[in-house]
């Protein structure tokens, strides 16, 4: 929920209160190894701090650990923005 507030919060220009906040769990959670809820990692690195080599690894991660729809799209994103050089949309 946090790295979504992170990204409206983005996208709307307020303040930086969640993406802050979304840094810190996402640092914790590589940190970790933290395979719970793993899309979130990917979502973080794909939309709210731009990363092509760490979304696509944890969206490979999380393909291998949950393969729902939004999983799928996380990893297809993710190969995307990793071919285009690590541009993001």
């Amino acid at each position: 929920m946090i790295v979504r507030l992170a990204r409206a919060e983005q996208l709307i220009g307020q303040d930086t209160h969640y993406q802050e906040l979304a840094k810190e769990k996402i640092e914790l959670r590589i940190k970790r190894s933290d395979q719970l809820h793993a899309a979130d990692i990917p979502y973080y690195f794909l939309y709210v701090s731009p990363d092509s080599e760490q979304a696509l690894y944890w969206a490979e991660q999380n393909w291998k650990k949950v393969k729902e729809p939004s999983d799928k799209e996380l990893l297809i994103k993710a190969q995307s923005m990793e071919v285009a050089g690590g541009a993001n949309e």
